[in-house]
């Protein structure tokens, strides 16, 4: 999230918490962004709860999402859930992923 922040991101528990950076002096500045994180998982336990109510808490929500809104772009002509820019660019770090996890495995004993 930068150099003010940190975010944590949970893909079991399905989460997404910020960490604020220290902004009040010495040992309240160390007790407080406890409540400010549990405040944060809070309200992130609550957005999970509306989803399941809506039968939006599936583990692959997401995708289903963006495999409906392709769908929605050939049939219907709307726009592509992710840029062709953006899936050339994936696919260029994944290839290079690859490649670099098999020069390692032909490297190691």
């Amino acid at each position: 999230y930068g150099t003010k922040n940190i975010i944590h991101v949970d893909y079991n528990i399905r989460t997404v918490t910020l960490e604020h950076g220290a902004t009040l002096p010495s040992a309240i500045g160390r007790l407080l962004p406890a409540f400010g994180s549990g405040w944060g998982y809070h309200k992130e336990g609550w957005k999970n709860v509306f989803r399941f109510a809506r039968s939006r808490f599936h583990f692959f929500a997401g995708m289903n999402r963006l495999i409906s809104d392709f769908y929605a772009s050939i049939i219907d002509g709307k726009p592509l859930p992710i840029s062709h820019r953006d899936m050339l660019r994936i696919a260029a770090f994944m290839e290079e992923i690859f490649a670099q996890l098999q020069r390692q495995k032909e490297v190691a004993p």
